[in-house]
């Protein structure tokens, strides 16, 4: 069983575009890993909702706008293992002729994507981005260690999470404190 790097896929582009890619992440009641067999997807990226429903806040995002208008949405996506590992070099070597390469489908689809994700079991986070010509950023660091200062637990945060607004998983309370890696040695 994998761990799963969790977090949010930023899609730019016209409504079109922005469904075709979108179209690529494996959603709940999918018959096989896509809904169109000739569509190659992303491997092992799962967002946990029905497609339909995704169509549906992609066309409220797109409402009234013009056909050559373009807009960023955002859609919560699952990655087993890591975001890079389903998207850039890993599953889509593994199987060419179904999954597609972060770098490939947007050239194809012709939208830029932004990817954070945030891997609690092996404490690191990722953000990966790519622009409409396949050009690719990608950076890995470890997650910051942040205390709760009512029960003293400590566990990791994503940069880009809000700590004064994470709830402890030990205790429940609300915001958490940066901790220094002296801090954390001794305990």
């Amino acid at each position: 069983m994998p761990n799963w790097a969790c977090g949010l896929v930023s899609v730019s582009g016209t409504k079109r575009n922005v469904i075709n890619f979108v179209s690529r992440f494996i959603y709940d009641g999918d018959k096989e890993e896509t809904e169109d067999p000739k569509l190659r997807y992303f491997a092992r990226s799962f967002t946990n909702t029905e497609r339909q429903s995704v169509l549906d806040d992609i066309e409220d995002a797109f409402n009234g706008q013009s056909e050559e208008s373009e807009f960023t949405f955002e859609i919560q996506v699952d990655f087993a293992w890591s975001a890079f590992s389903c998207t850039i070099q890993g599953y889509p070597q593994d199987l060419p002729d179904e999954c597609i390469t972060l770098m490939d489908a947007c050239k194809a689809d012709h939208v830029c994507a932004d990817i954070k994700t945030e891997e609690g079991g092996m404490c690191f986070e990722e953000h990966i981005t790519c622009d409409k010509l396949g050009q690719v950023t990608s950076e890995c660091m470890e997650l910051q260690s942040y205390k709760c200062p009512g029960c003293g637990y400590i566990t990791g945060l994503a940069s880009f999470n809000d700590a004064d607004e994470y709830s402890c998983p030990e205790c429940g309370d609300v915001g958490l404190e940066a901790v220094g890696s002296e801090e954390i040695a001794n305990g």
